[in-house]
């Protein structure tokens, strides 16, 4: 009975595929194989794919194929050489077992090994080892190569945004800016190192530009030191980054580059933890209405693959509701916290007192980053002197002054971003933009932890839940005096009054000097305000101030 073979003819890319000889000569050599031995041609299986591992289309498609149609008859899968199987030793070994237990023998042409000596098992080590040693040396070499381009300052593979491939008379390629890309990624790290808008506003800029690369091209663009004429040198263990001085010409300034990812830094350290809590921010403060037990919440999945979120209490018989109902109540409730004129003020007061120490200690960073930048340009002028002198050579010189001028150009680049603070507070308290009354606008651009601290002051014992649950009756009694107009008999009252309160020394013990002031003000100057409602007022307006500022990236 005449053997059926399958032909399997491989090459590693499509490339190859369309403009090489390897598969028309794996063909014919194949088929005349075939002839020779009296070999019935099956099936004839073409793969322009990398044999690094047996994930590829075609192989994929016969190998299910001989599964599903489980042979009884023993039946050939031909090759030129092993290399064409596969370039991995442990993969081979495996799909050879495999197929052997569907009745399927593969077999190398050009490396023929008889399966029946024991010895030939050595050999067929050597030939499915060869191809692995061969990939894994060619890869070695890349990479060797790639590490010795960069060492000479040359940019390895496709230009980033902003620049194009060229290459020279002799042959070496480089890269060059091309515009517009350059002008506006030069544009892009100006902005950025303002530190004022968004990196997400800044993209949305540029797209109207023209920039038409992805966010996450852009994103990767601007924490890439090329665009300051270095290249990153990346050394596996290396205890610290090595960069090396390219040979293309920069778009912008390594200042101008240090400074973009100092801000980057300082906007991610900001930046808000995102978790499955974020839908939830009342979780802990709603009081269930059946049985007055704190509800959690949780999503559910709908028909249309739709996730819908509710509060709910643990007890699964007791009513659902929907987060968007009770977060657009307690948006509603929000709104209508408008402060009395006296309030308003005294959160004036806190407010600017807060703007005042942020100030003070930028300013205080100010000075001590000039005092250190002048100490540093008085060495580089000594070193300078001495260089004159002979008093050192000019190596020594240039390892004092290149130490020198990397310290001054980090001390510059923080004096730059403390200086930019100053200008966004400076800028901010002009407009006045800070305003107790748009509560509800801060709380919307909260994370969830700090919107739990503003539920915390209202609601600190939490709220048993319905419709009308969210009012100024039910937040807490102190905070209630920000929002209500005092009794006319009690300021009747307080007009009558002997003498004011005195405080204890000791019960503002552990108040700031100007709280202090400000608690003993509201104290004295409102009979029917405890120290407590008073305290806890000031604290209210503080931490309201705090993330007033937090928000626009300054506190």
């Amino acid at each position: 009975m005449t053997k059926i073979a399958d032909l399997y003819i491989r090459v590693s890319t499509k490339e190859q595929k369309l403009t090489g000889f390897s598969q028309g000569y794996q063909e014919d050599v194949l088929k005349t194989y075939c002839t020779i031995n009296s070999l019935e041609i099956g099936k004839i299986v073409f793969e322009d794919y990398s044999a690094k591992t047996f994930n590829r289309p075609a192989w994929n498609r016969l190998f299910a194929e001989y599964k599903s149609k489980k042979l009884t008859t023993p039946r050939l899968l031909l090759v030129t050489k092993w290399d064409r199987f596969s370039r991995n030793t442990g993969d081979a070994y495996y799909m050879i077992r495999q197929l052997a237990l569907l009745c399927i023998e593969v077999l190398a042409i050009e490396q023929p090994l008889d399966t029946r000596i024991p010895e030939s098992k050595i050999m067929m080590a050597f030939f499915l080892a060869l191809p692995q040693v061969e990939n894994e040396r060619r890869g070695l070499n890349i990479k060797q190569g790639l590490e010795k381009g960069i060492k000479e300052g040359r940019w390895m593979g496709l230009a980033p945004v902003g620049y194009i491939n060229k290459i020279t008379k002799e042959g070496s390629k480089y890269i060059e800016p091309i515009e517009p890309y350059a002008t506006l990624m030069k544009m892009a790290f100006n902005e950025i190192a303002k530190g004022i808008l968004p990196v997400s506003q800044i993209y949305q800029t540029l797209t109207k530009s023209g920039f038409t690369k992805g966010s996450n091209c852009f994103w990767r663009a601007i924490r890439n030191p090329v665009y300051c004429g270095k290249i990153l040198l990346k050394q596996k263990g290396a205890a610290k980054p090595v960069y090396i001085l390219g040979q293309h010409r920069a778009i912008i300034s390594e200042s101008l580059f240090l400074r973009v990812q100092q801000v980057l830094v300082l906007r991610k350290k900001h930046q808000r933890n995102s978790s499955g809590n974020d839908h939830f921010p009342l979780r802990g403060f709603l009081g269930c209405p059946i049985c007055s037990k704190f509800m959690t919440g949780s999503g559910s999945t709908g028909k249309r693959k739709i996730v819908y979120y509710y509060y709910h209490c643990q007890t699964s018989r007791h009513p659902r509701i929907r987060i968007e109902q009770v977060h657009q109540q307690f948006k509603s409730f929000l709104e209508q916290l408008i402060p009395i004129d006296y309030f308003d003020k005294i959160y004036q007061k806190v407010l600017a007192e807060v703007v005042s120490n942020i100030l003070k200690e930028a300013w205080n960073k100010k000075v001590k980053l000039t005092s250190k930048i002048e100490i540093l340009s008085y060495k580089i002028d000594k070193i300078k002197s001495l260089l004159l002198s002979d008093s050192i050579d000019v190596a020594d010189y240039r390892s004092m002054k290149n130490e020198c001028d990397v310290q001054k150009t980090i001390l510059e680049e923080a004096l730059i971003t403390t200086n930019n603070a100053i200008n966004r507070i400076m800028d901010t308290v002009k407009h006045g933009i800070f305003n107790i009354s748009k509560i509800s606008e801060l709380y919307e651009m909260l994370s969830t932890n700090e919107k739990k601290e503003i539920i915390n002051y209202l609601f600190p014992h939490g709220i048993i839940y319905d419709e009308s649950c969210f009012s100024l009756t039910n937040i807490s009694s102190s905070l209630q005096l920000i929002y209500t107009e005092p009794d006319p008999f009690d300021r009747q009252l307080q007009t009558l009054a002997p003498s004011k309160k005195q405080i204890p020394e000791s019960a503002l013990i552990d108040e700031v000097p100007f709280f202090k002031e400000l608690i003993t003000f509201i104290i004295s100057d409102n009979l029917f305000i405890t120290f407590k409602q008073a305290k806890e007022i000031i604290n209210f307006f503080n931490r309201i101030a705090e993330l007033s500022l937090r928000v626009i990236d300054i506190y």
